[in-house]
């Protein structure tokens, strides 16, 4: 028992900040952080966006996964009702600086998302619209943590611009006409309401 209490007390005097941290309610980390988390919004714009994320005490680099079809706006891409949107996805790398240790407060951060999207019509002109996109952006919000669990605001704004854009025919050569795509670059905008988990 002694021995114990000799080894619990040296901790505590190596780890002065920790013991301090804690009874303060500020995150225990010490140097390296790493989370996940996801946009509970997304479903109400562009798709869900899980994320992990892994850095420092005020610096992370983040890499986020995009699914578009279960997003409200994205089923507002196709342009005419017998159209619907096939399997379309996102990946992005991005970056993050935050003014309070342990990622938490106000932070402010740049991202590029690669996108591809992809409208299907199957009985009309049985032709597939795909559009790649390149978006780059930059985010601003806020983080609170609360021990391993944390909630965010934020807004991101870009612009998405279109380097690739084609048409498959579906018709097995039936209709070998193709339309062009009717998709052009735009300025793209999402709210983000964050909720995650450190490890």
């Amino acid at each position: 028992m002694k021995a114990w209490s000799v080894v619990v007390g040296g901790a505590l005097c190596l780890f002065p900040s920790l013991a301090v941290a804690e009874e303060n309610g500020e995150p225990e980390s010490q140097g390296f952080n790493a989370d996940v988390q996801l946009n509970v919004l997304g479903p109400l714009q562009f798709g869900l966006t899980p994320a992990v994320e892994v850095g420092g005490q005020q610096v992370s680099g983040l890499l986020r996964f995009r699914w578009m079809n279960p997003g409200l706006l994205s089923q507002a891409l196709p342009n005419e009702d017998y159209q619907e949107l096939a399997f379309s996805y996102g990946a992005a790398i991005g970056g993050r600086y935050y003014l309070n240790r342990g990622l938490s407060g106000v932070h402010v951060g740049v991202w590029a998302e690669y996108i591809r999207t992809r409208i299907e019509d199957v009985d009309v002109e049985r032709e597939a619209y795909i559009t790649n996109l390149i978006v780059p952006q930059a985010d601003a919000g806020y983080r609170w943590r609360f021990g391993h669990l944390f909630v965010g605001l934020g807004a991101a704004v870009g612009y998405a611009i279109a380097f690739d854009k084609h048409t498959e025919d579906l018709s097995d050569g039936a209709d070998p006409a193709l339309r062009p795509v009717d998709f052009g670059s735009t300025i793209f905008g999402s709210a983000a309401f964050d909720v995650g988990y450190f490890f």
